[in-house]
């Protein structure tokens, strides 16, 4: 693809207006963040019944 320098800087200016409208998937829980978080909630639980 070659463009021009005309084309080049049309496509940039409206670039930020294109990534407004970008959805994003939200980041999958990776196994580390299931595993802190539900150490995470066995200890609040423990630290209520004492």
């Amino acid at each position: 693809m070659t463009y021009s320098s005309e084309e080049r800087r049309a496509i940039m200016d409206e670039l930020p207006e294109r990534l407004e409208t970008v959805e994003t998937r939200p980041r999958r829980e990776t196994r580390r963040q299931s595993m802190a978080k539900s150490a995470e909630a066995a200890g609040s639980k423990n630290s209520l019944g004492s």
